[in-house]
């Protein structure tokens, strides 16, 4: 009797496992909001976007739901920018 010798990649397998496993929002992401968002507004914002965050993963998968988190945290901070920038810009037009 011949035996069959199967090779299996785990390799292959752990990456693909590690990108459909869900613990969180990305910490990068969640750090630089909490690093940039007004005291007032940071509790709220942060524990919004994770409940969403979560709800993504159900829906969509752990790699669906990081690259949203992402996306969020980069609209919220581009709109947070622009909204200092014409802050300024209306403080500059009245000191003229």
């Amino acid at each position: 009797m011949m035996t069959r010798i199967i090779e299996i990649d785990y390799n292959y397998h752990s990456k693909n496992a590690k990108a459909n496993e869900f613990h969180g929002p990305p910490l990068a992401a969640e750090k630089l909001l909490f690093a940039l968002l007004p005291k007032t507004d940071r509790d709220e914002i942060i524990g919004d976007l994770q409940e969403d965050c979560e709800t993504a993963n159900d829906k969509y998968g752990a790699k669906y739901a990081r690259r949203w988190y992402w996306w969020q945290m980069t609209s919220l901070v581009i709109l947070m920018f622009v909204r200092r920038f014409r802050g300024m810009a209306h403080l500059m037009e009245l000191s003229t």
